[in-house]
């Protein structure tokens, strides 16, 4: 009784903390959003970053604006540049988080982006054991990633979908394994963990082309789509273990988005072909 009341009190301390995580995320997007915003209209130009979870940046880079505007180009500013540039940051990038810095914030992407990070973490250490599609709940929190110069610095706008899906995937894959080993510790289950792996391993290619494809965003072969969704049913037709069937539906999930995403993109393709051919030929 002692230990289940620990136990629950554990856990609502990892919420508490996590509630309250999301909110200091949110409060530092928001005040992020709230400077740049401010700082266009003060006739910063739009240039291209993701900084904040902005959908467009809000300043021309450094380079651009002359030393002379910055008072000689001090110190701070040129150590800065040269930090981002030594960790191959984007120039529009770093020119965002300078302006940031400029109001003292230039730490704040890279803590929010810490804080979400740390709250997805606290979301799996309070289950530990549970139902594995809880992570379908939880991995939301991550679309609050933005670019920043330190964590996640490739993340911008049009990536933010893939480290939902990953995590999710990632998170799948791991409790599927630790099922599938327990399983193989059995001599009478034996042969029914080593199927379970085939169908883990042949999910696994599916969610890989779909996070290839947020992160890229290019259309995929719908040949190569249907390819990969037929492990992805076999998986949810076969395996004993539950994360591995999530994995393989979530799977066919992904592979009708890809294929109907392709077929449309190969039908756009055709019509602006016949088009341009029917006005060479007027």
């Amino acid at each position: 009784m002692e230990a289940a009341r620990s136990a629950a009190t554990r856990t609502s301390l990892l919420a508490v903390f996590g509630a309250h995580g999301l909110l200091m995320a949110f409060a530092l997007k928001l005040k992020i959003a709230a400077v740049l915003r401010r700082r266009r209209g003060r006739g910063g130009a739009d240039d291209g970053a993701g900084v904040g979870g902005g959908a467009e940046p809000y300043f021309e880079p450094p380079h651009s604006r002359g030393a002379a505007a910055r008072g000689g180009g001090g110190g701070g500013h040129s150590v800065f540049l040269t930090y981002c540039r030594a960790l191959r940051r984007d120039a529009s990038v770093a020119a965002v988080i300078e302006a940031l810095a400029v109001q003292g914030l230039g730490w704040a992407p890279s803590l929010a982006n810490a804080v979400v990070l740390a709250v997805f973490v606290l979301g799996l250490a309070i289950n530990p054991t549970g139902a594995p599609e809880a992570v379908f709940m939880l991995s939301p929190v991550l679309l609050m990633l933005s670019q920043d110069p330190l964590l996640c610095w490739g993340v911008a706008s049009r990536q933010r979908y893939a480290p939902p899906v990953l995590a999710a995937a990632g998170y799948l894959a791991l409790r599927a394994s630790l099922g599938i080993t327990s399983m193989s510790l059995h001599r009478e289950l034996f042969w029914g963990a080593l199927r379970n792996w085939a169908l883990l391993a042949g999910a696994a290619p599916m969610h890989s082309l779909f996070v290839a494809y947020l992160w890229t965003q290019r259309r995929q072969s719908p040949w190569l789509v249907l390819a990969l969704a037929l492990p992805c049913g076999a998986a949810v037709a076969f395996a004993d273990v539950e994360a591995a069937w999530h994995l393989g539906a979530t799977g066919l999930l992904e592979a009708v988005v890809l294929f109907f995403g392709a077929v449309a993109g190969r039908s756009s393709a055709a019509s602006a072909g016949g088009g341009g051919g029917r006005g060479r030929e007027s």
